[in-house]
């Protein structure tokens, strides 16, 4: 019998899968500032506008990632908040509002290579998209860039088109500030499902189960 429960463990295996969900504008640029190098201009919120995206869970240890078009010279550090919107492509967001999810994380200080999504932060806390429009808003964290580095910006789209569209900034909450339809930053999602039994695993579990009960009613006997 013991050797039965040992071959059922090894048959019971899992499968982790990572989910990568990239949201990129199809009229790329690199002039977009950002609150780390554009303190006084673009301070303390920027928020940035979405629509037609697919639902999607995140939960600790996710990543959400910016493409940056250069190296700044320090550390970019930032509060991140998310929140649906109200309509698909909205510039407001719904009734539960935003949800931080990224506190202090530090994206690195970027590369000048395109579609490397670079800036990378860690999930901090669970929060789930049903799909159709979402915002999402940073803050700086950290000190601000002391040369013109800032002026690399983000890649993205450089006006409202397809998923982009528009871009709040000098907000001083998520969501709010100077509105704008023109140089929306992609982002790139993953997500690391939970850890599911695989298919045929869970079928050779079904018959080692059967061949353990017969066994122990051939014994009884």
């Amino acid at each position: 019998m013991n050797r039965i429960i040992f071959l059922l463990a090894a048959l019971f295996t899992y499968s982790a899968n990572a989910a990568v969900i990239t949201v990129e504008g199809t009229n790329q640029n690199v002039g977009n500032c950002i609150p780390f190098g554009c303190a006084g201009s673009y301070d303390p919120f920027m928020t940035n506008v979405y629509r037609d995206l697919d639902s999607f869970s995140l939960n600790a240890g996710d990543t959400i990632a910016f493409d940056l078009s250069g190296v700044n010279d320090r550390d970019i550090i930032f509060d991140i908040y998310l929140a649906s919107t109200a309509t698909n492509g909205g510039n407001t967001a719904d009734a539960n509002g935003f949800t931080q999810v990224v506190s202090a994380g530090n994206g690195g200080r970027g590369t000048s290579a395109q579609g490397d999504y670079e800036l990378v932060f860690d999930i901090d806390s669970s929060w789930d998209f049903l799909g159709g429009g979402l915002m999402i808003a940073f803050a700086p964290a950290g000190t601000t860039a002391s040369d013109n580095s800032w002026s690399t910006g983000f890649y993205g789209n450089s006006s409202a088109s397809g998923t982009h569209v528009g871009q709040f900034y000098s907000g001083s909450v998520a969501g709010g500030g100077n509105y704008r339809t023109s140089i929306i930053p992609n982002f790139q999602i993953t997500t690391n499902a939970a850890a599911v039994p695989e298919p045929g695993s869970l079928a050779l579990l079904g018959f080692g189960l059967a061949g353990l009960g017969f066994m122990r009613r051939k014994k009884a006997a």
